[in-house]
């Protein structure tokens, strides 16, 4: 770090502290918006040679890709942004990063005070924005000589201990600068760095916060575990789980205990072999006898039919998820315990000092009846030549190697995929936006979550989702790590087809499904994306295996029919019904 003393001005000086203090705590990719006001920020991060930089115009999608860099990779990523509506379009992301305990590092850079209130250019009052958003926020000063350069890394430090300790989520340091803004020199003290000899021979942050010990937790796994060992028909369910160390806890947990389980989409473990998994409960009715104990490890369910069979039981129902928020829609949830499910599992083995066994056999019809239902779906969905997103979804869940990632858009497509969804042997790791679950920024954030992973992706999104994020396009020929997009092309939005508005034409199409006859394949090809159309099975799995065997990016845009879901749903429980009652 010696280079610093030979900055041309305060402003890059304090920049450069700033963000090698951030690379010491573990931040390793920065998402960055062109703008002058932030030019300090930016010429440091890309003089410093060692972050992963990605340059985007939108800082909206810019958000979302940081976003996505933490979801795929655990590692928080940072977004640098000039002042003004710049910093006005990070929201989306900061909802999503806020409701899903994902960190994510806002840099807005910002006019000086006098420059504020008084009608000057690109001036809004930019700390505020996010107001019960973040985890933490702060209005850096203008870089003077006055103030300490330790302020400056003991800034970093925080910001990076707020972003990243529980409950991880967003923060923002909002900098203001002065002229110059340009790498043009101005006189500052060489003995200003003094103070910091030591940290500038070092290679550590110069605050270390270790994470906070929780004692409650080890007490309230033991009483948990004796709760389990005394369950006769107890029932696992695995919500969204958000790092690789849950989805191993929770397969471990599974192993272990070999009670029925049901996995979300979200989870990471529903597609695959796991003992007990039940992978189309919420397509069936189960018979009448209840379990006597409902423990659930992770957040969000996609499936609101689980939620409600969940709802409706009268035993104690434990929610175990290091979101303090209440993550009950139902209002059924009768305990929580605030701790990631791997924080669990460790306590649980410590305390409980062996394999708790089921000694019940609860519901052993249940794995039956779920046999019969993926018969049933089988007939129903891949039988015939219907070019559904159905079968396309049950194609991609299947088909995608196990080693990619899987990024499944809001909307249809993922609760397809949760429904329907088949597949046996290792699969792939699955991921969503499912905080705020918009259909906005998923190109972006799947675009961040292969690069956070180093791995490989398949991104399945529809129409309306990739209209909201066109822009995203141009960034994918950067990206080192591949990614295969999946347009599910249905003319809008399918889904209304299943709510209540299906019964009201006049008010559903197009004022509420934006009905469109738009192809978009040409539009991925002006961006240089290698794009092919699919009208028909056969198409789409001549189109897939041309992507999977390729290099770049790609798009598929699958052509599917409109409509028919809730017909095929309606068939589908229908047989379910009737095979029940054949048994």
């Amino acid at each position: 770090m010696s280079g610093i003393e030979g900055l041309p001005n305060l402003n890059a000086a304090w920049s450069a502290l700033l963000l090698e203090e951030l690379w010491r705590c573990g931040l390793r990719r920065i998402a960055l918006a062109p703008g002058s006001r932030s030019a300090p920020l930016a010429a440091a991060a890309a003089a410093d040679g060692r972050f992963e930089l990605c340059l985007w115009v939108d800082e909206r999608a810019a958000a979302y890709f940081a976003l996505g860099c933490a979801r795929g990779g655990d590692a928080p990523a940072a977004v640098i942004t000039t002042s003004g509506t710049a910093a006005v379009n990070l929201l989306p992301a900061v909802v999503e990063a806020d409701l899903d305990l994902q960190p994510l590092i806002l840099l807005s850079a910002d006019r000086p005070p006098e420059k504020r209130r008084c009608g000057a250019n690109q001036s809004v009052e930019q700390l505020g924005l996010f107001q019960g958003r973040l985890r933490w926020q702060f209005d850096m000063p203008c870089p003077t000589e006055k103030i300490p350069a330790a302020f400056v890394l003991d800034t970093a430090d925080q910001l990076w201990r707020r972003a990243t300790q529980h409950p991880a989520g967003p923060v923002q340091l909002n900098c203001m600068f002065r002229e110059p803004l340009a790498p043009e020199r101005r006189a500052w003290s060489g003995e200003y760095l003094a103070p910091l000899a030591d940290w500038l021979e070092g290679g550590g942050p110069r605050t270390v916060c270790p994470p906070p010990c929780f004692t409650q937790d080890g007490a309230a796994a033991a009483e948990l575990s004796g709760r389990i060992d005394r369950a006769r028909r107890g029932l696992l369910v695995a919500g969204g789980l958000r790092r690789r160390a849950d989805r191993e806890a929770v397969t471990g947990l599974v192993e272990r205990l070999a009670w029925p389980f049901l996995a979300d989409i979200c989870s990471g473990l529903r597609l695959g072999e796991h003992p007990g998994l039940l992978r189309h409960f919420d397509l069936w009715e189960p018979p009448p006898e209840e379990p006597d104990l409902v423990i659930q490890l992770g957040g969000r369910l996609v499936s609101r039919r689980i939620q409600e069979y969940l709802a409706g039981l009268s035993c104690p129902w434990i929610l175990v998820d290091e979101d303090p928020e209440r993550l009950d829609p139902l209002h059924a949830v009768s305990e929580r315990l605030t701790l990631s499910p791997a924080a669990l599992a460790a306590r649980l083995e410590l305390s409980a000092g062996g394999a708790a066994s089921h000694k019940g056999g609860l519901f052993r019809s249940w794995q039956e009846i779920d046999r019969r239902a993926a018969r049933v779906i089988a007939r129903e969905v891949d039988e015939g030549v219907e070019f559904s997103e159905a079968w396309l979804l049950r194609r991609v869940c299947e088909w995608t190697p196990g080693e990619y990632l899987l990024f499944l858009g809001n909307s249809l497509p993922v609760r397809q995929a949760d429904g329907l969804a088949d597949r046996r042997g290792e699969g792939p790791v699955v991921l969503g936006n499912r905080g705020a679950s918009g259909i906005d920024g998923l190109l972006a954030t799947a675009a961040g979550a292969v690069a956070g992973a180093r791995r490989p992706g398949v991104l399945v999104l529809g129409d309306l989702s990739l209209l909201h994020d066109l822009g995203s396009l141009w960034i994918l020929r950067d990206l080192r790590e591949r990614l295969v997009i999946v347009l599910v092309n249905n003319g809008g939005g399918g889904i209304f087809s299943l709510l209540p508005l299906a019964g009201h034409p006049q008010v559903l199409s197009p004022w509420c499904d934006a009905a469109h006859e738009l192809r978009l394949a040409g539009i991925a090809r002006e961006f240089g994306i290698s794009a092919r159309g699919a009208e028909s099975r056969e198409a789409f799995r001549a189109a897939w295996e041309s992507a999977l065997a390729g290099e770049g990016p790609c798009l598929i845009e699958a052509c599917c029919l409109r409509g028919g879901h809730a017909l095929l749903a309606e068939r589908i429980r229908r047989g379910i019904r009737d095979a029940a009652a054949g048994a």
